[in-house]
């Protein structure tokens, strides 16, 4: 169980993850989008930086972490403004959010990472487009290798919602089962 923890009211973010702990979490979750750690094309200047936060904090608490840096997100387009109208298949998008995983992993040092989530919900990001799941199938594999070379051992892929798994639309969920079964090196 990985739990994304923020305060509650009244909380600071060491209860909240206390709390997260003592209700059966072993894993933390933390989420970025593309767009906001890159904030110029090649240039990455978050602020806060929440990568670095984490990197301070969790490997004091023992606390593995699945990473997401998302390039859809539900109903969002996490990509860089200057990304946006290439197809999610183009070479050059691969290649920047390589990049954008080779300064994330300085950022994430200390961090034991055990899962690399390259986007989230990605059939209700895409919906009835089957020409956008299809290209963004081969944007994720062109990408996975990677990022299993920058952080060996953690599980990579991408999210997918419950209802685009078990819902009426059985191709999405065929798609996202081949997705998932991206075979490890």
């Amino acid at each position: 169980l990985a739990l994304e923890v923020v305060e509650a009211g009244g909380e600071d973010f060491d209860g909240a993850v206390e709390s997260a702990l003592d209700l059966g979490a072993r894993h933390g979750s933390l989420s970025q989008g593309w767009a906001g750690l890159e904030t110029a094309p090649g240039q990455f200047r978050p602020e806060p930086n929440f990568l670095e936060l984490a990197n301070a904090y969790y490997p004091v608490k023992g606390v593995p972490i699945a990473l997401t840096i998302a390039s859809g997100d539900t109903n969002v387009d996490q990509r860089p403004d200057d990304l946006r109208d290439l197809d999610w298949d183009d070479p050059v998008l691969a290649a920047r959010y390589r990049v954008l995983r080779d300064w994330a992993v300085t950022q994430t040092r200390d961090l034991d990472v055990t899962h690399v989530v390259v986007g989230n919900e990605v059939d209700i990001f895409f919906g009835s487009e089957r020409d956008g799941l299809r290209d963004y199938r081969r944007f994720v594999t062109a990408v996975v290798d990677h990022a299993r070379q920058l952080w060996p051992g953690a599980t990579v892929g991408t999210k997918v919602s419950y209802g685009g798994v078990t819902g009426p639309a059985a191709d999405i969920k065929l798609q996202a089962e081949q997705i998932l079964k991206m075979k490890k090196p």
